[in-house]
């Protein structure tokens, strides 16, 4: 629902002050809100994280229970991640809160004008 917003703030920030502020946690959860379901291998490759980086990440965040894992349905050799419902669900709240701080915002600057 809020995939555009995900991103867009980071990214923004990195060109304009050239300070890198997306991390390969920020990497894998981001990837994971856009889709239900990625393989380590789908998830690495949009990654900027050296390969021993990003499975430590992706581990780290399984074992922490924000991200859950299961085999392929297909291939029972690839394991799929997808987000665990509270991370999503905690995300949603933090866009739809970005989201009426921006219209408040406009609403004012509206109002000034």
């Amino acid at each position: 629902m809020y995939n555009i917003l995900i991103d867009k703030i980071p990214v923004n920030f990195e060109n304009v002050h050239g300070i890198k502020c997306i991390t390969a946690e920020y990497e894998i959860i981001s990837y994971l809100y856009r889709n239900i379901s990625l393989s380590a291998g789908e998830l690495s490759a949009n990654s900027r994280a050296s390969n021993t980086s990003f499975y430590n990440t992706l581990k780290r965040l399984h074992e922490a229970g924000v991200i859950h894992s299961r085999p392929d349905e297909v291939d029972k050799r690839i394991t799929r991640y997808s987000l665990d419902g509270d991370t999503r669900a905690m995300l949603d709240q933090e866009c739809e809160a970005l989201i009426a701080l921006v219209l408040a915002q406009s609403h004012d600057m509206a109002r000034q004008v």
